[in-house]
């Protein structure tokens, strides 16, 4: 046969289930310090890469300008020799024109 739900049986009941309460919201605080823990961490590592990503980003914008220099380096250099390979060719014909 089932007891009967008397008033001291009840209490003890909500008594029970108020522990119980206590005790999820002490586990939930926990998670929560740990969650905070590893945000601060997570946050610390973040600033790590983003410093690392700028020194990267200054690294490359330096080798981006030498690569323009030696670009029109090389263009100079390439319109000089088509400036003396033609001076050369000019001289020949005009060398050829005047032995005729």
């Amino acid at each position: 046969m089932a007891r009967e739900w008397t008033d001291d049986r009840l209490d003890g009941l909500s008594e029970k289930v108020d522990r119980g309460f206590v005790e999820v919201d002490r586990r939930f605080d926990e998670v929560d310090r740990r969650l905070d823990e590893a945000d601060r961490h997570t946050d610390r590592r973040f600033n790590e890469v983003n410093r690392r990503l700028d020194k990267v980003d200054s690294n490359l914008a330096r080798i981006d300008d030498r690569l323009d220099s030696i670009q029109r380096a090389m263009i100079y250099a390439m319109v000089s020799i088509t400036g003396g390979i033609l001076a050369g060719f000019s001289a020949i014909v005009v060398l050829m024109a005047t032995q005729l």
